[in-house]
């Protein structure tokens, strides 16, 4: 979702499914350039050849220079259909969503500093550009299975408690949406979603990607309130900082993986192939061997 608060902002789960096995483990929200963020679903291995080629493509050395995410969302959907018709079949047939959110390099919505946003999904084959209203929500991967989650975060934003976080907190909105889509996840536990999420925040010059980790005490949730651009130093989980009190139950992300390499690795180590690899973009998984949802 772009919003109008100076930021976009995206929630991606990481839940494998292997079998009638689930793992909690990759992540697939991704800074791919300056103010620039990428997520996908479908096939994995072409997932993370989209991520890799388009920071290859944004990047730069020079601190001075941003990219304009409309030009990019223009120019990326050639490069993408290249990769695509270079994967294998098996990989293809598991198709390929990919999100983008960004912020603008020097064009504020009308408050100086707070960068004007831009969100745009892109789907296999022609990977033509759908860009993303302003304060809408868009979602890419396991299609019927996202919409509760779509209609719970719609619910969610037609209460004022979204729009209150942001007051004295940059990102605060984003924040309670992911912690109140947790708690709508662990209440219903829909198949193949993990609730167990990444909350991205893209700002002009400030990328942070945090895990929706809590210590719960009774009726109590102690979380992070947002994202913390305000602050000089990206603080280690809430979890870290936290007393825990008999009782107490700690909400941990589990360890993660966030390339290729490092996801065959941890399959090959367990006995597993990760060829094959899917996040679920049509709600049927490529030889039925292995999905990942989003």
């Amino acid at each position: 979702m772009p919003t109008m608060f100076g930021y976009a902002s995206a929630i991606s789960d990481v839940r494998v499914t292997l079998g009638d096995k689930h793992y909690d483990c990759l992540q697939k929200v991704h800074a791919v350039g300056r103010d620039i963020v990428m997520g996908f679903a479908g096939s994995v291995k072409v997932g993370f050849a989209m991520i890799e080629r388009m920071r290859e493509l944004l990047h730069v050395d020079d601190e001075n220079i941003g990219w304009i995410p409309e030009a990019v969302a223009e120019w990326w959907p050639a490069d993408a259909r290249v990769l695509f018709t270079e994967a294998d079949e098996d990989e293809r047939q598991a198709g390929c969503h990919l999100l983008m959110i960004g912020a603008h390099p020097s064009e504020d919505v009308g408050i100086p500093g707070w960068a004007r946003t831009f969100g745009c999904i892109f789907r296999a084959p022609d990977f033509a550009p759908e860009v993303i209203a302003v304060n809408k929500i868009a979602s890419i991967g396991c299609g019927e299975q996202a919409q509760p989650c779509i209609e719970a975060v719609e619910e969610i934003l037609r209460e004022d408690l979204p729009f209150q976080g942001e007051t004295g907190n940059p990102g605060g909105m984003a924040q309670i949406i992911g912690m109140a889509l947790t708690r709508r996840l662990q209440e219903s536990q829909p198949y193949g979603i993990s609730d167990h999420l990444h909350c991205c925040w893209v700002f002009r010059r400030n990328i942070r990607i945090r895990a929706n980790d809590h210590v719960r005490n009774g009726a109590w949730t102690v979380m992070d309130a947002g994202p913390g651009v305000l602050s000089t130093e990206i603080l280690p989980s809430i979890v870290e900082r936290t007393p825990v009190v008999e009782g107490s139950h700690v909400f941990r992300m589990p360890k993660i993986v966030s390339t290729w390499p490092d996801l065959q690795s941890l399959f090959n180590d367990n006995g597993l192939t990760a060829e094959g690899a899917v996040a679920l973009c049509s709600g049927t998984p490529a030889r039925g061997h292995l999905r990942v949802s989003s």
